[in-house]
Formats: C-alpha cells, structure tokens, sequence
C-alpha cells in the first residue's frame, strides 16, 4: 500500500504548508470545485439552451435561452440506458431530444409534444387529431415579428391540445401535407413545432409515415426563458422569465 511522503515534491505540492503556494492550491480546489458542481448540475438538474432557428415561433424566437429540467422525466444514471423514477412527457411539454434524423447527425431539437404512447394521431387540413378528436384552433389576431431583416409574421392560433391550451403560427405555406391515423408506439412520442408551416418535425421526418421520438432520445422539458437578444444584441427584457409550460384549460 502507497503512502504519503511528506517530504515528497509531489505532496508539498498538493498540501503547501502556506505562502504562494497555499493560496495558489486553495484557488484551484475552488475552481475545481465549482466546475465539478456545474457539471452535475448540467447533467442531472438544468441545462441552458439557445434557439437559433424559427421552428417554435411565436413561443420561442431566435435569441431566446432557456433551461431545460433534466429531473422532470427521472434521472438518468450516466453512461447507462438506466433511467431512476422514469416519467414521460405529457401532451403539451416542450422538450429537447438528442437524435440523428435522416443523416443529419446527432444534434439538439426542441419541439412541443402533441401525442404520448397509445395515442392514434392524424394530420388533416393543418389541424392535429388525437384520437379521432381534432385539436381545436382557436383565431388569435397576427403575429408581427422581424429579425436580421427577416420577416417572421403570420396568423396566431390558440390551439387547445386535450386540457392544454398554448400559441401556434401559420404562414400560408404552398402546400399541406396531411398524414394519415396511426398509434403512437410503446415508449415513442409525436412531436411538432408551434410554427406550423416552418418546422421540420414528426411530420417531415419519415413523410408520408410519421416520424417518432424514442424516450430515450428526450434530454429534459423546457421550463422558463432566462435571456433573450435580437440579432443586434439588444436584449427583449420583456421575455425574460416567461414560463415555456403550457396553459391549463379552465374546467
């Protein structure tokens, strides 16, 4: 069994009796310290995200930063597939997935969940139908939104999604793609961005089939904005801290 010499170079370089050397040691335990903390709080707690693309306006624009709970759903032991108190997301929930689709590579997504496991969803007339019920859209007046030159505007819609009601966009795309009914499979969800004629989701992934999300793909669900910038860097401070949960329907 090794021990300590504490005559050892190697030992008055880990415990300094004072000095510089102290005081050098002491700020590194402390750096060291706080990295470690970030890292668990990264992996197991909440995680920052930014938004760099349009596919969940008018909830998210480009510029906004976000945490993500990685405990809402349970904890995931790390380089396992094992997941402690093991949740899933419910229809509604804004989330982050980690996958590869159709080559792209492994990368970050955040989309909102429209159907959970044994749900039957279907596509028709830019309306979602779970269960043979279309999700009711409700007018909500024009959304009016430039970025870097960018035009971003269109139609606001309330769509009331079973007993969750939140914001979605329609830009009068050229075409509508309809997809038929079909069961969501065991630990698969369905998930669709707010900007419904901009965004590349369960609807494109596997067109004419839909495309699903594996459980095991979903990082965590998007709680609240804690910045946001233009792509001037002037900051929105009116977003800051708005909630990214969805409104419950009044009984």
């Amino acid at each position: 069994m090794m021990r300590w010499n504490q005559s050892s170079a190697l030992y008055r370089f880990l415990y300094p009796s004072g000095g510089v050397g102290a005081t050098v040691m002491e700020y590194v335990r402390m750096i060291g310290g706080a990295l470690l903390l970030a890292a668990v709080i990264r992996t197991f707690i909440i995680e920052p995200y930014k938004i760099p693309s349009s596919s969940m306006m008018p909830t998210l624009l480009i510029g906004d930063y976000l945490f993500v709970s990685k405990y809402s759903y349970g904890t995931a032991i790390p380089f396992t597939n094992v997941i402690l108190n093991e949740s899933g997301p419910a229809r509604g929930d804004i989330v982050v997935f980690r996958t590869n689709i159709k080559g792209m590579g492994s990368t970050n997504y955040i989309k909102r969940v429209v159907a959970v496991p044994g749900d039957t969803v279907a596509y028709t007339n830019r309306q979602i139908v779970i269960n043979s019920a279309p999700m009711v859209l409700s007018p909500d007046g024009m959304f009016e939104h430039t970025d870097g030159g960018r035009d971003f505007g269109g139609q606001r819609f309330v769509e009331q999604l079973g007993g969750i009601t939140h914001s979605v966009l329609w830009r009068d795309p050229e075409t509508i793609k309809n997809l038929p009914p079909v069961m969501v499979p065991s630990g698969m969800y369905v998930v669709v961005g707010d900007n419904r004629d901009d965004s590349f989701d369960s609807r494109e992934w596997e067109y004419p089939s839909w495309g699903f999300v594996p459980r095991q793909a979903i990082v965590g669900r998007a709680e609240f904005l804690f910045w946001s910038w233009a792509s001037n860097f002037i900051p929105r401070f009116g977003r800051l801290f708005n909630s990214l949960r969805p409104h419950e329907v009044a009984p």
